[in-house]
């Protein structure tokens, strides 16, 4: 008897851990769709005030706040993000609406720049692993001294040899991954991103 119950309890913990999110989040009933709200007092709180663009540049803080939603649903559900203020100064929906996919433009850029830049970077760390490699080798062929000198020499040859192949593993695996997923957390699981004006209670 003792045992059914155990198990009937272990049932209803795996189906709360399942079913946790919709406890937090507004899921979409009709499309794999959340709604989120996130609530400022005015347009210039997500602004980036120290630097003077054409385009209102968004706080890296606002942006990050965006992105990390993203990891608080299920994959398979896009983000509809509503961004709510207390005093819209002097924007509209609209102008705010259009800025933002305007960042969101930039960064996506800014992202896909970033990643080549690393890849050459690794190609490089890949590049020096190999000179070594190749340098380590030759002298296994033209030293002679197999004492303690030599294992020295091996040791800092392999040291040098590995090394960069581990950053380059660390940028390929890691790093581009990482933004590999942003950027397209960005593009294909974004729903809609609107402003509003907080109604009045």
């Amino acid at each position: 008897m003792k045992d059914r119950s155990r198990k009937k309890d272990q049932k209803d913990a795996l189906k709360q851990a399942i079913n946790i999110e919709k406890e937090f989040f507004d899921f979409d009933p009709d499309e794999p769709v959340v709604h989120l709200q996130l609530e400022y007092q005015k347009p210039s709180e997500i602004f980036d005030q120290s630097i003077k663009t054409n385009v209102p540049r968004m706080s890296e803080d606002f942006m990050n706040r965006v992105i990390g939603l993203f990891d608080l649903i299920p994959e398979k559900y896009k983000l509809d993000i509503h961004i709510v203020f207390d005093d819209m100064e002097q924007y509209d929906e609209e102008t705010l609406a259009e800025i933002c996919k305007k960042n969101i433009l930039l960064d996506k850029e800014i992202l896909e720049q970033r990643v080549k830049r690393d890849n050459s970077l690794a190609l490089s760390l890949c590049a020096t692993g190999l000179f070594f490699i190749l340098i380590s080798i030759y002298i296994n062929r033209i030293w002679t001294d197999s004492g303690t000198a030599g294992e020295i020499v091996a040791f800092i040859l392999d040291t040098f040899a590995t090394v960069p192949f581990w950053g380059a593993m660390e940028v390929f695996f890691i790093d581009n991954r990482k933004t590999g997923k942003t950027t397209a957390d960005l593009a294909k699981r974004t729903y809609a991103i609107t402003f509003y004006k907080k109604q009045a209670q």
